[in-house]
């Protein structure tokens, strides 16, 4: 059981460093292989459930009207099955918080919520 526990929080952190680097860098795809199906985006005005390529076209075309520079995690919390971040993005347009929740869907972790807010 401990060997399982290990290797899990292995994977969730694998996960957390790809999305934390895919939001750095502006690399939609190393986010993209860590969504669930259905992706809850919020960018204000906009609040809706997509589809994991919707939401992946969403989060490109943020990227290339803001080009990230740098993504800072503030606060970085795991309780039972959610686990969830709250960063910084700087880009070349200004800052933005970014909130992101996993959830773990068939062993394995994956973005369920995206929200980013202008600072």
């Amino acid at each position: 059981m401990i060997f399982a526990s290990v290797l899990f929080t292995s994977a969730a952190q694998d996960v957390d460093s790809a999305v934390k680097k895919g939001f750095s860098s502006g690399d939609v795809n190393l986010i993209s292989k860590n969504m669930a199906d259905k992706v809850f985006y919020v960018f204000y005005p906009e609040r809706k459930s997509l589809t994991k390529d919707d939401a992946t076209k969403k989060l490109d075309q943020f990227f290339k009207d803001k080009k990230p520079k740098d993504f800072s995690s503030t606060h970085d919390s795991r309780q039972d099955n959610v686990h969830y971040i709250i960063g910084k993005l700087t880009t070349t347009s200004g800052d933005y918080r970014v909130h992101l929740l996993f959830d773990t869907m068939n062993g394995n972790e994956v973005v369920t919520q995206i929200r980013i807010e202008s600072l």
